[in-house]
């Protein structure tokens, strides 16, 4: 067979990208990381190891599906799987992004880089 560790160079790339979307909430834009919500984690890894439109398009229409909600005491969106909290409308939901997380040695900073995005028509 032969390949070693080489083989899982390129693949192992994955675990440094982040990916999520953006949605608006009280004129403040939130970033909704998909690694947080086990509904997602089949398409979360399959978005950062190989992101596509067609991927990133499935995504958001899964996205669309659920029902969203700001939680005030922790200031993020999160899932509204009760239903109890008013929900946000997915009108507010503004593009799909996926990062490279990099980091800067001369800084000594995290910082995250586009890798690609998809904006939603309005």
């Amino acid at each position: 067979m032969g390949g070693g560790m080489r083989m899982f160079g390129e693949i192992d790339k994955m675990l440094y990208r982040v990916s999520g979307f953006e949605i608006e909430y009280e004129d403040k834009i939130y970033f909704v990381n998909l690694r947080n919500f086990p509904e997602f984690e089949y398409e979360d890894q399959m978005v950062r190891i190989l992101p596509s439109t067609q991927r990133m398009d499935q995504i958001m229409k899964k996205i669309h599906g659920f029902s969203w909600y700001y939680d005030e005491e922790k200031d993020q969106i999160r899932l509204n799987k009760e239903g109890i909290v008013p929900s946000i409308s997915n009108r507010n939901i503004k593009s799909f992004l996926v990062y490279r997380i990099d980091f800067d040695q001369t800084s000594d900073s995290v910082n995250l880089t586009e890798v690609t995005s998809m904006s939603i028509n309005e």
